[in-house]
């Protein structure tokens, strides 16, 4: 592919996905939060009892962990949309639009690494000389792929943080502080 067509393919992919995360955004402002919380914390929980079901004759892991990269997925947008947009007056739970985001997700992932890759293709030089556009699709590819495979003490520290500024709020609330929720993550 030249380099024209590299560039067009690249803004294709960018307006692609600003389209996917908008639906995303949409879908999610859209919904009561403690439902679609529940509904993502239920697709693990149904996943997990079908795999352990005795009917089922084959085990199967990758499925769990795909749906667990998912799920982490959807709970880090849920969170980022949640915390940045006012929520609407009203607000109805829809199973089907729910099912939707989860495709939406795996949509946005996929268009995100395709975009690591055309972008990282058409650096020819850089600070790492002849390497940087390998390094460069590794750090962006990384980037993406790490989401719900994080290192557990990060992901205490991180949830640590964002969620002390609401200690008082989750105690009234859930009757557990932000240090108790943060350590079960």
């Amino acid at each position: 592919m030249d380099d024209k067509k590299r560039k067009e393919a690249t803004v294709s992919l960018l307006k692609d996905m600003e389209a996917t995360s908008a639906r995303m955004r949409e879908l999610i402002v859209a919904m009561p939060p403690h439902d679609l919380l529940g509904y993502i914390y239920a697709q693990y929980i149904m996943k997990a009892m079908a795999d352990h079901s005795p009917i089922e004759q084959q085990h199967d892991a990758d499925g769990l962990d795909d749906l667990l990269n998912e799920n982490q997925f959807l709970l880090e947008y849920v969170h980022a949309v949640l915390a940045s947009d006012a929520a609407p007056a009203e607000v109805t739970f829809n199973e089907a639009q729910c099912a939707e985001l989860y495709e939406l997700g795996r949509k946005l992932r996929e268009q995100a690494m395709f975009f690591a890759i055309a972008t990282s293709a058409d650096t020819k030089d850089g600070i790492f000389g002849p390497d940087t556009a390998d390094i460069e699709f590794r750090a962006k590819s990384t980037w993406v792929m790490i989401r719900g495979n994080r290192y557990q003490v990060l992901e205490g520290e991180f949830y640590s943080y964002v969620l002390a500024p609401h200690n008082e709020a989750l105690e009234e609330v859930y009757g557990v502080g932000a240090a108790y929720i943060a350590e079960g993550f």
